[in-house]
C-alpha cells in the first residue's frame, strides 16, 4: 500500500546528491549564497500493518504489502523535489512530495485477531488508492567539507497528510473480518526530526557515495530513514541512484500501526 508514499521523506532534501560541490570551480562554503534544486522519483514498495476496530471494540491487525511496480502502474500524478539554500556552513533545506495514485493491486499477507490467532486469507481482489502531500523544512550546519567529502547535521519539522482507501474481497470471512469491505482513512502528522546527510567522494574521480540518516518523533511514536547509493558529478550538476528505506510508526489509536517503505530513488541536483 502507498500510505504516505515517502511520507516520512522527513528532511530528505538532497537525498540523491547530498551536500557538496557540484563543479570544481564552485565552492558552496565560500561564505556567499548558494542554492540547489533536486527533482527525483522514488519507486517505493511497502509493507504495512493496519489496525481495524471490530464490533464490540476489539481490534484486528491486518498486514498488507505492495510492490513498486503496482504503484507505478496506477500513478496519476506526482511531483517530488528538494532544495537548499546555503551560506557558509549554515544551510536551510526543504522537501515537497505530492502523489495521486489510483486503485491498484495490493496483497493482504495475514490477519491477527484479538485472541492472538493468525490467519492467511485468500485474496480474490484487494486494491487501494492514495492522495498525499508531505512538506519538510529544516536547518543544518556543515561539520565536514574538505572538497571531496561533506557532512551536514540538521534539525527539522515534517508535515504529512494522506487520504487512503483499502478495498478487499476474500474467498470467505475470517473471524470478525467480513469477506469484503471498504475502509477510507485520513491522517495528518507533525514530527520533529534530527539527522545527518552528506557524501563520500572518491578522490580523483567524479563518483561519490551519498548518504542520509534521520530519526524523529512527535505525533508519531517514531520514524526513521536510511539512504545510500552512488552518484556522478557532471559539469552541470549531479545524477544519483540510491536505495531508501523508511520506517514509520504512528502513535496508537490510528488505522496505520506500522509502515515500512523501500525502493530505488533516481534524481538529479542542479546547483546555482
Amino acid at each position: 500500500m502507498r500510505i504516505l508514499l515517502a511520507a516520512s521523506a522527513l528532511a530528505s532534501a538532497l537525498l540523491v546528491a547530498g551536500p557538496g560541490p557540484a563543479r570544481a570551480d564552485v565552492d558552496p562554503y565560500d561564505g556567499g549564497w548558494h542554492s540547489s534544486f533536486s527533482p527525483y522519483l522514488w519507486l517505493s514498495g511497502s509493507d504495512m500493518t493496519l489496525d481495524f476496530k471490530m464490533p464490540g471494540g476489539s481490534v484486528s491487525r491486518v498486514m498488507v504489502s505492495e510492490s513498486p511496480f503496482d504503484v507505478l502502474k496506477t500513478l496519476h500524478f506526482a511531483a517530488m523535489g528538494a532544495g537548499d539554500i546555503r551560506k557558509g556552513d549554515w544551510v536551510v533545506i526543504a522537501d515537497l512530495i505530492y502523489a495521486s495514485v489510483g486503485d491498484g493491486n495490493t496483497s493482504v499477507r495475514n490477519i491477527t485477531f484479538p485472541d492472538g490467532s493468525v490467519q492467511i486469507p485468500i485474496n480474490l481482489h484487494t486494491s487501494d488508492g492514495l492522495q498525499e502531500l508531505v512538506v519538510t523544512a529544516g536547518a543544518g550546519y556543515a561539520v565536514l567539507h574538505d572538497g571531496v567529502s561533506s557532512a551536514d547535521i540538521f534539525v527539522g519539522l515534517r508535515a504529512a497528510a494522506a487520504s487512503t482507501k483499502l478495498e478487499w474481497r476474500f474467498a470467505g470471512p475470517l473471524g470478525l473480518v467480513p469477506q469484503s469491505g471498504l475502509v477510507r482513512n485520513y491522517e495528518s502528522l507533525w514530527d520533529g526530526i534530527v539527522g545527518m546527510r552528506g557524501r563520500i567522494g572518491i578522490e580523483g574521480t567524479p563518483w561519490f557515495v551519498p548518504y542520509y540518516a534521520d530519526i524523529g518523533t512527535g505525533e508519531s511514536h517514531i520514524t526513521a530513514q536510511l539512504m545510500t547509493g552512488v552518484g556522478y558529478t557532471f559539469s552541470w550538476g549531479d545524477l544519483g541512484l540510491t536505495y531508501r528505506y523508511l520506517y514509520y510508526r504512528p502513535e496508537r489509536g490510528g488505522t496505520v500501526a506500522r509502515l515500512g517503505m523501500h525502493g530505488f530513488l533516481l534524481g538529479t541536483t542542479l546547483r546555482f
